[in-house]
């Protein structure tokens, strides 16, 4: 896999793997709803992998 390939999007087999391990979203309705599991996982690993800052984030 290259990092093309993960800036475009979570690929099923990565997802499928952490899907069962993650908390459930939890809102109760106060402020910014939550952005999903698999939002932020995807999120996580593009910095993880690019090596640039969180702040950098698109």
């Amino acid at each position: 896999m290259q990092l093309k390939d993960l800036a475009r999007e979570l690929p099923e087999g990565i997802w499928a793997v952490f899907e069962p391990v993650l908390p459930t979203k939890v809102w109760s309705g106060n402020g910014r709803p939550p952005c999903g599991n698999r939002e932020c996982l995807h999120a996580l690993l593009y910095v993880l992998a690019s090596g640039i800052s969180w702040e950098l984030l698109p």
